[in-house]
């Protein structure tokens, strides 16, 4: 056996520059702006001690986006959909405004814990994206008598 002396061992690189593309902050702004949101679900139980909310929100996107420039066609669908699903970014923004649509439509009650799903297709020249959601509700607590409200009134 030969031994090569460190000069001549090689070593692997730590880390690797890696060419793509990626959609940017705008684009996903621009994606949430252009889309259709409709928001379904009730509260379940609400007589119960620990009632719960089972709803959806779907969002429709039309393949022409205003203020993007891009190939678009089914192609392109197809593509801005993989880098959507792709995008952590994006997919929290979906989740956010999952929690928020939801929790506007089971008031007087808020969401706890929260388990969502998400699901991407394109059928015909739009993108739909559906949020289902399910969580735990809280009832909300009486206002505490001297408290002042949000914008200070009381």
């Amino acid at each position: 056996m030969r031994l090569h002396s460190p000069k001549k061992a090689t070593r692997a690189p730590l880390l690797q520059r890696i060419s793509g593309i990626a959609l940017t902050s705008w684009a996903s702004d621009a994606v949430l702006a252009s889309a259709d949101i409709l928001v379904e679900g009730q509260v379940v139980d609400t007589a119960a001690a620990h009632p719960v909310y089972h709803g959806s929100v779907m969002l429709t996107v039309p393949e022409r986006i205003p203020g993007i420039d891009w190939e678009g066609g089914p192609e392109g669908l197809r593509l801005l959909m993989v880098q959507l699903q792709r995008s952590l970014f994006f997919r929290m923004k979906l989740l956010r405004l999952a929690r928020a649509e939801s929790e506007r439509r089971c008031a007087p009650f808020s969401l706890s814990t929260v388990t969502t799903e998400l699901e991407f297709k394109i059928e015909g020249a739009q993108l739909l994206i559906d949020i289902d959601v399910m969580g735990a509700l809280l009832r909300a607590a009486p206002p505490v008598e001297g408290d002042v409200a949000p914008g200070g009134m009381r």
